[in-house]
């Protein structure tokens, strides 16, 4: 799991929450807009638990969603491996916004789930929200128009991290390795990641990898920390540069 908003608990461990699970009873939705019908075709399904969250809310997240897939496509088969799902449910913590979710032993079931309390929220609370954030150097910088959905390519980061971990023990023909104990495997190829975008870093920038206090929390963060910075900000870091151009000779 990767969450936002607060510490929670993850793959690589931090402080616990609890987030309800009521997947089986969730349906898609019925408001079949434009946007919702385009996901549709990209393999995600939009959950009957997203109607109550505010279109100004919902939209733009649902759109920069629509965006990240397209844009991914172009390097790799990733983005459309699994048919994930966006949805509500309910978090211990009301302060988290939002997590990336799927069973644990094996890549099925990938969520993109919001906290419930974003039926209760507005743009511009969310968007205030992030800029504290941001602020504090908590998070990773976005530009201002991009506020609202930086949480949802944070956790896009999470699930593209996941699935190119999937396709690197495939292609390295580590799939029954990863299966015995697949926290260590993935916590490995995190590692690993990390590393190669700081060598990239330093050889074509001659810099330093940076990232905000969540992205130091470990790898997975790092990872979608990143991946947010390079895809709300018109002027990312070198450090978002570089993962770039690491996800572009991942094929």
């Amino acid at each position: 799991m990767g969450g936002r908003g607060s510490s929670y608990f993850n793959r690589s461990g931090s402080m616990r929450i609890k987030v309800s699970d009521t997947y089986d009873q969730d349906k898609p939705t019925n408001n079949r807009t434009r946007i919702v019908e385009k996901l549709t075709k990209r393999n995600v399904q939009v959950m009957a638990s997203t109607d109550k969250i505010p279109d100004e809310i919902l939209t733009p997240n649902l759109k920069q969603l629509d965006r990240i897939m397209s844009r991914f496509r172009q390097y790799s088969d990733y983005a459309e491996v699994e048919n994930l799902k966006v949805r509500t449910e309910t978090f211990s913590n009301p302060n988290i916004q939002a997590c990336f979710r799927c069973d644990a032993d094996s890549f099925t079931r990938p969520e993109i789930i919001f906290n419930k309390t974003y039926e209760k929220r507005n743009a511009i609370q969310i968007e205030q929200e992030v800029q504290g954030q941001i602020n504090g150097n908590y998070w990773t910088k976005s530009d201002r128009q991009n506020l609202l959905v930086h949480t949802m390519t944070h956790e896009m980061g999470h699930y593209v991290q996941r699935v190119l971990t999937e396709q690197i023990a495939e292609q390295r023909g580590e799939v029954d390795i990863r299966a015995r104990n697949p926290l260590k495997y993935d916590n490995t190829i995190a590692n690993e990641m990390t590393n190669k975008i700081a060598m990239i870093c330093k050889q074509q920038f001659n810099s330093k990898i940076k990232t905000s206090e969540y992205g130091s929390t470990n790898d997975y963060e790092f990872f979608a920390e990143t991946f947010s910075e390079m895809l709300t900000c018109d002027n990312p870091s070198d450090t978002a540069k570089s993962l770039e151009i690491y996800l572009k000779g991942e094929k």
